[in-house]
């Protein structure tokens, strides 16, 4: 592709805070938790000092947290949710935070493994990439079709599945957990015209 297909941007927005979120649990797949007030508040503030960008096109996750803080921060514009972008299974580690998981042994090798083990009943980081890869190359290959040579577009995701896309995808490399985003934050990229992306700064 030309260079022109270089002046896309996609800007990554995790989603705001769930009540799971803030007690610092594992929400995940099998959790389509909604904003708490807390994170709908944060969202608005943000937004209200002009902390996300403007976009040409607007999508999202297909789990309800990422659908609800699409409508907040784009209200005049309807997302398309992307299909197959949901979080990881956390399996059995799903709805528990660190202090009651502490002990744990399947935990304790998960932390050993630098993360990178399967959670019990769930998925490891290696399938969860896979996962999100093929949905995120299904997206662009119809999207790279259509789009114009400059666009910017934003989208609303759960944290692992950016860490899952830049992990595989952005320049400058970082390890998987290098691109983690808190609640309500975001990094912006180019879109490059062979689908990968770089790095431009956090919003």
């Amino acid at each position: 592709m030309s260079g022109a297909a270089d002046m896309r941007t996609i800007t990554f927005i995790r989603h705001g805070f769930t009540a799971g979120n803030l007690s610092n649990r594992y929400v995940g797949r099998r959790t389509d938790e909604e904003l708490s007030e807390k994170g709908i508040i944060l969202l608005q503030e943000n937004s209200a000092r002009d902390m996300y960008p403007q976009a040409d096109a607007v999508f999202c996750g297909t789990m309800a947290r990422c659908r609800q803080t699409a409508s907040i921060l784009y209200p005049e514009q309807t997302a398309v949710p992307i299909a197959g972008l949901t979080e990881m299974d956390f399996g059995d580690f799903e709805g528990k935070n660190f202090s009651e998981l502490d002990g744990n042994p399947d935990f304790q090798a998960y932390i050993d493994s630098g993360g990178t083990t399967r959670f019990p009943g769930g998925e490891d980081r290696a399938a969860f990439i896979d996962r999100t890869m093929a949905a995120w190359k299904k997206f662009l290959d119809a999207f790279l079709k259509t789009a114009p040579a400059e666009l910017a577009v934003s989208v609303i995701v759960n944290s692992g599945t950016l860490m899952a896309v830049a992990s595989e995808t952005a320049s400058p490399k970082r390890d998987y957990f290098d691109w983690h985003l808190s609640p309500g934050g975001g990094k912006k990229f180019f879109l490059m015209g062979d689908e990968k992306l770089t790095y431009i700064k956090d919003i």
